[in-house]
């Protein structure tokens, strides 16, 4: 550590004279790289739960904070901010509660009764004052702290084969603020972290550069000004006004709004079984439960709202039940509620297609489940197949306009139209309608049949009156399709005969 602490003085002496311009200076805490219990002059491998690890590791914390005066501390609540990196460096004792009642103790020996406000990355086992994810230079992460940056490059270190998040010319920095500043403030953390301020060999810095300038720096000004007044930024996107997103795996489904995340131990694969297309879980290399993670658009849900249904339709092969962990405002659920049980479904081995229903009553749904999903399917001894996934909202009733079924045979009847006045416009419901305000109705387990949401639809103006309706082509199937304001057609609904 001894390169940190030769830094320390010239930073003291650069902040005061910026004091006595009169100038605004930034407080100053402590990020511990807790690497060095591993990487150190020593050749020390530092074991935490002996009484000599214990005074090594409060060491480095003493002796920061001896040579940063309290009036420059970063404190909350007058409490200095002490940040720690990953717990795994350490060679043991990670675990044992007794390693920050020593701090504490100690450090209140050392400088007049302070306390440190302890901020432990989440692979800490044991109780800090807060919690923060390490990775935020890949995108927003949000537990007791928030975390995010501008991008991750480590390219240029021999060795490296970490997976890189594009800049994208400052985009992606942008993007994760909004994203935080979305938030209602009442559910915002209260410290944001930004990865990283100079550290170059990762490409996670904001600090000034011949390569950027001062872009990062004026950009976290002007997100930072805003967080501090309690600005909020509305969310932008497809699924804004959606009353679902889904993801199917068969021909011609696809995804909208919800996405299928791999990798770790979430691994699938997509086959062709009982005669559809569908993904299926893979053999966990860190344990025997199998997953499932999905995202959900940033647009559709993020940091909390109404109330959310998931609905799965899943192969009934085995007897192993299985079930659905959701991101949730709830923090007493597993990891701070990011993995709230919504429910488990018993299979019966009956070999056919099957619906699930589950119930989200306190979505948080802000990508803090591994692989930044929102939500996974769960099959605890066994594996899982699954052929569609759709999340709706349940308080408000949708409108037709929004849902499309999946596409159906040319020879199957046509949906009655019921049209009607609303507001002085015609409006045609269908069936999808109809099925869809079902489904917000329905009890866990019960079935409706497939839906897909898709982006605005069609419209036309028959007799100077804007409805939505049916757009026919002369294909094998029959879909709906996007028309604009100034295309009408009396053909686009097949309530009014051919002219």
């Amino acid at each position: 550590m001894r390169w940190s602490f030769d830094g320390l003085p010239p930073l003291v002496k650069a902040w005061q004279a910026l004091d006595r311009e009169g100038k605004h200076t930034p407080r100053i805490g402590l990020f511990y790289d807790t690497s060095s219990l591993r990487h150190n002059a020593a050749g020390r491998h530092v074991d935490l739960s002996s009484t000599d690890g214990r005074a090594w590791f409060y060491v480095t914390i003493r002796d920061f904070f001896s040579l940063v005066p309290p009036p420059m501390w970063a404190t909350v609540e007058g409490r200095p901010i002490v940040f720690l990196y990953s717990a795994g460096f350490a060679r043991g004792g990670a675990d044992d509660p007794a390693l920050f009642t020593y701090v504490h103790k100690h450090f209140g020996r050392d400088f007049g009764g302070a306390r440190p406000f302890i901020v432990a990355e989440q692979s800490w086992p044991i109780q800090a004052d807060a919690r923060y994810a390490w990775g935020g230079a890949f995108g927003l992460k949000v537990l007791d702290v928030a975390s995010l940056g501008p991008g991750y490059d480590d390219s240029a270190v021999p060795g490296r084969t970490t997976p890189r998040a594009d800049r994208e010319g400052g985009r992606f920095y942008e993007r994760n603020w909004r994203r935080l500043l979305a938030l209602e403030p009442a559910r915002r953390p209260r410290i944001v972290a930004v990865e990283t301020w100079n550290e170059w060999h990762e490409g996670t810095d904001i600090a000034p550069s011949r390569e950027y300038g001062r872009q990062y720096v004026d950009m976290t000004r002007r997100f930072a000004d805003l967080w501090r007044a309690g600005g909020r930024l509305p969310l932008e996107g497809p699924y804004a006004s959606a009353p679902a997103v889904s993801i199917g795996f068969e021909e011609r489904a696809g995804t909208s709004g919800l996405s299928l995340k791999t990798g770790g131990d979430g691994l699938a694969q997509v086959v062709d079984v009982s005669g559809s297309r569908a993904v299926q879980t893979l053999p966990n290399p860190a344990g025997p439960a199998c997953y499932l993670y999905f995202a959900v658009d940033d647009s559709f849900a993020f940091g909390g709202g109404a109330p959310l249904r998931v609905r799965v339709e899943y192969l009934d092969g085995g007897r192993a039940p299985f079930g659905l962990q959701y991101d949730s405002a709830d923090a007493s659920a597993l990891h701070g509620g990011a993995y709230k049980n919504a429910g488990t479904v018993t299979r019966t081995g009956s070999g056919s297609w099957k619906p699930a229903t589950f119930d989200l009553p306190d979505p948080l749904l802000m990508g803090r489940q591994n692989l930044g999903a929102d939500l996974r399917l769960v099959a605890p001894d066994g594996s899982l197949t699954v052929r569609r996934v759709i999340c709706l909202r349940t308080q408000d009733a949708p409108a037709a306009s929004s849902i499309v079924l999946r596409a159906r045979s040319a020879r199957s009847p046509r949906p009655p139209c019921n049209s009607r006045e609303e507001g002085g416009a015609l409006r045609h419901t269908h069936s999808a309608q109809g099925r869809l305000r079902a489904a917000a109705r329905q009890p866990p387990g019960s079935h409706i049949g497939p839906l897909m949401p898709q982006p605005p639809y069609l419209a036309c103006r028959p007799r100077g009156r804007w409805h939505t309706g049916w757009r026919r082509r002369r294909l094998p199937t029959a879909r709906w399709a996007p028309r604009g304001r100034g295309q009408s057609s009396a053909r686009a609904c097949p309530c009014r005969p051919r002219r």
